[in-house]
């Protein structure tokens, strides 16, 4: 069996003394009361290739989450947020906001028959203190 200092297995890898034990204990190994005194080959290859090999790991999961969402994209099952946002805009929020817009004349004969005026008013005080603030609050893109 090979085995070196942890001192000397770092002057021979490049590595820094503490970032090869931070690795060595990353990899399952418990740093003896003593210390680390002679290492063996196995342990400091385990420690160091066991970086890279995560690494891979998560190099092939990055790989195979971003091919699944170009898939996704593919077949109209994700959309962009770029391209999502002004379509749901156009197509919901600005028709819905003119009907509530002109939901004070249109309704306001269906509220008070008797003074339309008073319920025009009262509807559109409604909709300008209300929905026209919370449309604009809730249109806002937040901040990350």
């Amino acid at each position: 069996m090979v085995t070196a200092t942890l001192n000397a297995w770092a002057s021979e890898m490049g590595i820094d003394q503490q970032t090869l034990e931070r690795r060595l204990v990353r990899s399952g190994y418990t740093r003896p009361a003593s210390g680390w005194g002679q290492v063996s080959f196995k342990k400091i290859y385990v420690a160091i290739m066991g970086d890279e090999q995560a690494e891979k790991i998560r190099n092939l999961k990055a790989d195979a989450d971003r091919k699944e969402r170009e898939e996704q994209v593919a077949k109209g099952e994700l959309f962009p947020m770029a391209e999502l946002e002004p379509w749901l805009v156009q197509n919901y929020v600005q028709p819905m906001a003119a009907i509530m817009g002109s939901a004070p004349s249109t309704l306001d004969t269906r509220c008070n028959p008797e003074h339309p005026e008073i319920a025009r008013r009262a509807l559109s005080e409604w909709f300008e203190g209300m929905v026209k603030p919370a449309l604009k609050t809730n249109l806002q893109k937040p901040k990350l």
